[in-house]
């Protein structure tokens, strides 16, 4: 049950472009609705208060705009409400074996993925606890990228944290004054040259990549999703840092680099498209915005075979921070202003996405805690690469379009990933046609 004010005094304002191309692409189906949604799982282990875990999520929903969302049924506005609280439900598990446990939270992960958000009822956030021992619990928190992007998670875990924390403690908790995702739309502005930048760089738009998939693609808007991971050692890490480093470059730009030579040596073409994600917090002033405030910023590379890899990590750097300096124009505006081919079941223009995710900082007094991310049931582009650093290293984590690839199929793509990324490290002058082929394995 959600209890909410009366609609009638409700702050109406119109959606962001970005909102409104989601808002849209969401109209074509369920299945490319939830290929939107995000979950995240939170392991406590220790002396859990449920009541402030519920009272905690209740204030960071009351302080943030941007979780009391509700979208009119044209897509003409949206509306802040203001009142809106979660029944977060409790499920007691602690009977069954640890098997079954498990089964259950794959099974539960997976139903939340698959189910839509109703946008006009709202809210587009729902979160549950599952108790699965006295002091071993699961918090599982959905939500819609409408209304909530890659910041706004770190965003909503911290203050979640600090919360809970400040209660568990009987202290204060003197979290900053949120700017309120109605202020951020209003003030986003489009830079006086992004246009033409995006159109500059697209002037001759790349050929759609021909990636050695496994199965013909389905004439769909979204596809069944799956889910693998590459986990890279300490030293490795280390080493991928100090590769950028020495060159100018922060270990987001190597990866980027090193993910543009795998598909270049996956498909057989020099031209290559890799989405990155950019937060519009990171404008002065807009770090404590929760809300859908990203941008989708397409790199386009076109290397050659016969330089090294540190000319390509010098190009990539360059792309990279242009693309950043205009990084106010949407995905969907320089598709209808690019002609590209728009293929049934394939997005325009971009296969792959690269995000990055910053460490957590959530911390629960008197908890152990473990925070993971669930894998899509959709997608909507057909390889959705995501970088996490852990205690252990580095994880690459791929959501893929499960209707063209195998699994073993991704790992023989990673193992190559892995191995390239140990070369690049090992000798980074090395051109780009002398690094290690790809294994036929």
């Amino acid at each position: 049950m959600i209890l909410t004010s009366s609609p009638a005094i409700a702050h109406r304002f119109p959606l962001t472009d970005v909102q409104a191309e989601i808002w849209l692409a969401c109209q074509l189906g369920p299945e490319m609705s939830c290929a939107y949604n995000d979950a995240s799982v939170t392991s406590f282990r220790g002396p859990l208060n449920i009541e402030v875990v519920r009272n905690s999520l209740d204030h960071v929903v009351a302080r943030h705009e941007a979780f009391r969302l509700t979208f009119a049924a044209d897509g003409s506005s949206q509306r802040m409400m203001p009142i809106m609280r979660l029944e977060i439900p409790v499920v007691d598990w602690t009977s069954l074996e640890a098997p079954t446990q498990n089964q259950r939270l794959a099974h539960l992960l997976t139903a939340e993925m698959s189910t839509p958000f109703d946008f006009a009822r709202g809210p587009l956030l729902r979160a549950r606890i599952i108790r699965l021992a006295r002091e071993d619990h699961r918090l599982v928190i959905c939500a819609h990228h409408l209304v909530c992007d890659g910041w706004t998670w770190s965003l909503l875990q911290g203050e979640l944290g600090q919360l809970y924390s400040a209660h568990i403690e009987a202290r204060p908790c003197d979290l900053p004054e949120p700017t309120p995702f109605s202020t951020f739309a209003a003030d986003y502005e489009e830079g006086p040259d992004a246009e033409a930048y995006w159109l500059q760089q697209f002037a001759v738009p790349p050929p759609p990549l021909a990636l050695p998939f496994d199965h013909p693609r389905l004439l769909a808007f979204a596809n069944p999703g799956a889910f693998a991971a590459l986990h890279l050692s300490p030293s490795l890490l280390q080493a991928l840092r100090l590769t950028g480093a020495r060159r100018g470059a922060t270990l987001f730009t190597v990866l980027l680099a090193a993910l543009h030579v795998l598909l270049q040596r996956l498909s057989g073409q020099r031209q290559t498209v890799v989405a990155i994600c950019s937060a519009g917090q990171n404008r002065p002033g807009a770090e404590n915005v929760a809300g859908h405030c990203v941008n989708l910023l397409p790199i386009y590379d076109q290397a050659s075979a016969d330089r090294p890899f540190t000319e390509h990590l010098a190009e990539i750097n360059q792309l990279l921070q242009a693309a950043l300096a205009h990084e106010d124009y949407s995905y969907g505006k320089l598709l209808h202003n690019l002609p590209v081919p728009r293929p049934f079941g394939s997005a325009p223009l971009v296969n792959a996405v690269l995000t990055f995710a910053p460490p957590s900082e959530s911390a629960f007094a008197g908890l152990v805690t473990e925070e993971t991310y669930a894998p899509k049931s959709f997608v909507n582009f057909d390889l959705l690469f995501a970088i996490r650093e852990t205690s252990g290293g580095l994880a690459i984590e791929v959501n893929y379009n499960r209707a063209l690839l195998e699994p073993a199929t991704v790992q023989r793509w990673l193992g190559h990933f892995h191995v390239l990324l140990e070369a690049i490290t090992a000798k980074p002058q090395a051109m780009l046609s002398a690094l290690p082929p790809l294994r036929g394995d």
